[in-house]
């Protein structure tokens, strides 16, 4: 806490100091001081008895507010690419850390589950987007909208749920492993089924090179990530450890990695995230074999917190800029408008139903709630989602803010909903 307090007076005092940069530089500055300012007192939702995430989210939507009224030029900040880099960022350092802490045999172990879960948590969203959200509450049968509503829907997005099995310390029950796998698993079914929204609207027809082209980038980049996780990394990161063998050549391997994985799933149309938490997976056990005696201490491999220890200071910096500025995109005073606001809630009943129901197969041990409660938020895959409509056309200004409000509220009631699941059951 005391070096997160540190950074955030030399970033305070660079601002006053920035006179002399450029405005644009100077502005950012002034932006990144602001939210982790506001950062610290969105902590104070733990006094709640809630999970940060949900104090950051709601600090957001504050910001937003202001930033309706352009007080203190902060309209800019909303739209800002440089910020929104940064926020982009916490979600690569918070996938990065989950990876680096789960294993890929507990992935793997909840493989079937996670499929059944996926499966389920796509299914039901889109038939009840396609069949019931779009014809009664929007009020529209033209099929690009049917399938957009049913692919916005489908998809999930769970760095929310990720953040708050962190804070819960629930991370590595099975429960949350399942979200895990089966959140991987709805990137790429909800990338396909915007891959075919998209090319019906373009086109006029679904483009199945296109939709193959896809599926085939997807399971070459996680064949080839395994394949060189497996037998390519351990050399690498021998030969980089026989250099240096302290922690800042862990560190910069390890940001490196997650780096270059990040980019590549972004390459071929997969979100940052999934790329940093697949090379957090890669990286766990090959860095374990490869350093021996960090700052000479034992042996590396007998201290399971070191690695969460060396990353977890970038997470604690970005990931709150993350929630924070997905909080900001909601502008809660252009869209407080009764027929909008009545819309939205509609749209957000069915959108937490459809995904309850993914865990309905599971077996008894396992916390149904937990797993669909996990597999609720939409967040940034949703945001992503609604700009592609809005920018394609597909949906009109007041549906835009309908399902902004949607998305806020699936991340807020996630957060509550886990917290008092958890404590009601006592699950540890």
């Amino acid at each position: 806490m005391k070096k997160l307090l540190t950074l955030l007076m030399i970033t305070i005092s660079t601002c006053a100091l920035a006179s002399g940069a450029s405005t644009a530089n100077s502005n950012l500055l002034l932006w990144l001081a602001i939210i982790t300012t506001v950062a610290i007192f969105a902590r104070a939702s733990d006094k709640l008895g809630q999970p940060f995430v949900l104090g950051q989210l709601l600090a957001g939507i504050i910001i937003g507010a202001f930033a309706h009224y352009n007080i203190m030029g902060l309209s800019n900040m909303i739209h800002s690419e440089a910020l929104a880099f940064f926020a982009e960022l916490g979600s690569i350092f918070l996938l990065l850390e989950i990876g680096l802490e789960s294993s890929l045999n507990n992935i793997a172990s909840a493989g079937k589950h996670a499929i059944v879960v996926a499966i389920m948590g796509v299914v039901v969203p889109f038939v009840i987007g396609y069949f019931i959200v779009t014809p009664y509450i929007l009020h529209s049968t033209k099929t690009e909208l049917c399938l957009f509503i049913g692919s916005m829907l489908a998809v999930t997005s769970t760095g929310i749920s990720i953040s708050v099995f962190k804070d819960l310390k629930i991370l590595k029950t099975e429960a949350c492993q399942i979200v895990l796998a089966a959140s991987v698993i709805d990137d790429i079914l909800g990338l396909i089924l915007l891959s075919i929204t998209t090319s019906l609207m373009l086109e006029g027809s679904i483009n199945a090179v296109n939709i193959g082209n896809t599926l085939l980038y997807v399971v070459i980049f996680f064949v080839s990530s395994i394949v060189f996780g497996k037998y390519l990394l351990p050399i690498v990161i021998k030969l980089l450890s026989q250099v240096n063998k302290n922690s800042d050549s862990v560190i910069l391997i390890i940001i490196a990695f997650c780096f270059s994985m990040s980019y590549i799933a972004g390459q071929i149309g997969l979100a940052f995230i999934i790329g940093a938490f697949l090379s957090g997976i890669l990286l766990y056990p090959q860095l374990f074999k490869g350093f021996k005696n960090i700052h000479g201490k034992a042996d590396f491999t007998q201290n399971e917190h070191q690695l969460e220890y060396l990353i977890a200071p970038y997470g604690k910096i970005f990931t709150p800029l993350f929630f924070i500025y997905a909080g900001m995109q909601v502008d809660i005073i252009s869209t407080f408008d009764y027929n909008t606001i009545l819309t939205a809630l509609a749209i957000s009943f069915f959108a937490i139903l459809g995904k309850i129901v993914a865990g309905i197969f599971l077996p008894k041990h396992i916390n149904k709630w937990i797993v669909g409660l996990g597999m609720t938020p939409r967040g940034e895959i949703g945001l992503i989602f609604s700009i592609a409509g809005l920018q394609l056309k597909i949906i009109d200004s007041s549906q835009f803010a309908a399902l902004l409000l949607m998305i806020i509220v699936t991340s807020v009631i996630t957060p509550i909903g886990l917290t008092y699941i958890t404590k009601r059951n006592a699950i540890a």
